[in-house]
């Protein structure tokens, strides 16, 4: 407390989290530095952050978070964050992520596809809802993503885009693979676009629409490849199920 009797400065913390508010000149703002170790948010998928530190400007209807610095999933992650919540609860941000491990990030949000890698991802995101928890129930994301020294355990992408078969691939394996594009996901429904291949005989981009539980309705454009790898001429249908055999 100041001298006058007015507080300067609220600290509140636990053994793993560290909040601390602190009232700015302007009427009815306030700084908030927060920090934590092996933590994980209350709200949203299970995710626990090895570090975490940002600062944030609070005022009655949001709160503008900058300067976000921490790791996950093995790889350092970068970012700021805007969310309101004079009606219903609004955010949007960029976020960041470097030389995260593929397989980590997968378990984060679902057990029905194996792969790992090294991920690299700068990410844009928009959400809404009356709620913390609606936040996290359909956002809309856009993502640039490069994966290296991957390898993808559900399914033999060389084989799939040679295959003119219309009734699926399933299982194999697709190694030492790198692989970069945009994907954009929007309810549950995730899109990928300029796709870039690299796994034996690099590939073409290519623009498959993938739902998380349904087999990719695309085609990948294949021109003819050098005789290690024999394509088809015409663009075959990549009908593989990204989901376990």
């Amino acid at each position: 407390l100041g001298a006058d009797g007015t507080w300067q400065k609220l600290t509140v913390h636990d053994a793993k989290a560290n909040l601390e508010l602190i009232p700015l000149k302007e009427k009815g703002q306030y700084r908030a530095n927060f920090s934590a170790r092996a933590w994980q948010p209350p709200v949203g998928p299970k995710i626990e952050f090895s570090d975490l530190a940002a600062t944030a400007t609070l005022t009655s209807e949001g709160a503008a978070i900058t300067g976000i610095e921490g790791r996950v999933f093995g790889g350092a992650l970068t970012g700021a964050v805007t969310i309101g919540w004079k009606n219903s609860v609004i955010a949007d941000g960029d976020l960041t992520l470097k030389g995260a491990d593929l397989t980590s990030v997968l378990a984060g949000f679902t057990r029905d596809f194996v792969a790992s890698g090294v991920l690299d991802a700068k990410m844009k995101f928009s959400t809404q809802g009356q709620t913390a928890d609606e936040l996290f129930a359909a956002p809309r994301v856009a993502t640039a993503f490069t994966l290296q020294k991957g390898t993808l355990n559900n399914v033999d992408l060389v084989r799939a885009m040679q295959s003119t078969s219309r009734s699926g691939l399933r299982g194999g394996k697709t190694p030492s693979i790198e692989i970069s594009g945009d994907a954009q996901s929007s309810g549950n429904r995730i899109a990928y676009r300029n796709l870039k291949l690299a796994a034996r005989p690099p590939s073409p981009p290519g623009a498959p629409a993938v739902s998380p539980a349904a087999a990719p309705p695309g085609r990948l454009p294949v021109p003819p490849g050098p005789p290690t790898l024999s394509r088809p001429r015409r663009a075959p249908h990549v009908p593989a199920p990204l989901s376990n055999p």
